[in-house]
């Protein structure tokens, strides 16, 4: 057993302090990380927002968030699935006059303030938060 790991020493030694060089190196430098690139902040509102990949300060709430959120969502699976499944109707069958292409959305005409924790809660996923493939497809979509 000794001559064999003595044998893999002798042959992965360098390659595996070479990784833990890296390693560390990687903890160091996010160890001293302070803010967040575009492009990070970008992912993040593209995975993470619910239906809403952009936050502005005239309109805080975006048009499908506020659709999905008062005309999907129900109190129960089933309602929730019932309206999803109108809504698929009325679009089919309505096209471009559908509900959906037709809800507007709150806009100000003066910019409204977005607190820190607004802002945070807008790109990241908390515990009530439930993945959501079509959130995630139409804020990439949008983008």
């Amino acid at each position: 057993m000794k001559g064999r790991l003595a044998q893999w020493l002798r042959r992965f030694g360098a390659q595996g302090a070479a990784l833990i060089c890296v390693a560390l190196a990687l903890c160091c430098f996010a160890a001293e990380k302070e803010g967040y690139h575009m492009d990070e902040l970008l992912s993040f509102q593209l995975s993470n927002a619910q239906f809403n990949p952009w936050i502005v300060p005239t309109q805080p709430v975006g048009r499908l968030a506020k659709f999905v959120q008062e005309e999907i969502r129900g109190e129960s699976f089933g309602e929730t699935v019932g309206n999803l499944a109108d809504t698929v109707r009325d679009v089919v069958e309505n096209r471009g006059a559908s509900r959906l292409l037709q809800y507007r959305a709150d806009v100000y005409p003066e910019p409204v303030w977005i607190g820190a924790e607004q802002f945070r809660d807008y790109i990241t996923v908390g515990e009530e938060d439930a993945f959501s493939y079509l959130s995630v497809y139409f804020n990439v979509k949008d983008d």
